[in-house]
């Protein structure tokens, strides 16, 4: 996975139907729309390490194949 965007995969989560609350320092908790407690910490802003994103598409599983290659 390459490395992406924070204001691309924020912009994305929104349209999907995901919320997202402060968390520490400059971190940002998403929560997933499903109404399950699929979770994700993203750092903000800037761009969001492969790593850091892989752990997304794994925790937030209620979202679309691929979301973030749209």
């Amino acid at each position: 996975m390459k490395p992406q965007e924070y204001r691309r995969i924020a912009k994305l989560l929104r349209r999907l139907g995901c919320t997202s609350r402060a968390g520490r320092g400059d971190h940002e908790v998403w929560t997933c729309g499903c109404g399950r407690q699929h979770r994700a910490v993203l750092t903000r802003p800037g761009t969001i390490s492969p790593g850091v994103m892989t752990d997304v598409v794994k925790k937030l599983t209620c979202l679309p194949e691929g979301w973030w290659m749209k």
